[in-house]
């Protein structure tokens, strides 16, 4: 997951090419992350259709299963720490 400190995080949706769950939106990787600077772009158009920041009152759907689960935790651990 990458945040850019905001409250906002970095998600992109599985393009055509996907080998599972084609048009799911993700957070990429496996690792926990902030987004210091630059932009981030599209490298392989097949594989990811999509990117953007979302708040997470904001993300968008369908998330993958694995996304689903980490959203939920992101929403648990916000509103436990007051976030939301």
């Amino acid at each position: 997951m990458v945040s850019d400190g905001v409250d906002r995080y970095f998600l992109a949706r599985r393009g055509p090419a996907a080998r599972n769950e084609a048009g799911s939106w993700e957070f990429p990787g496996t690792y926990l992350a902030r987004h210091v600077a630059g932009e981030p772009g599209i490298a392989e158009e097949t594989k990811c259709s999509a990117i953007g920041w979302f708040r997470l009152d904001e993300l968008p759907s369908p998330p993958s299963k694995i996304t689903g689960a980490n959203f939920e935790a992101c929403r648990n651990a916000a509103t436990r720490d007051g976030r939301t």
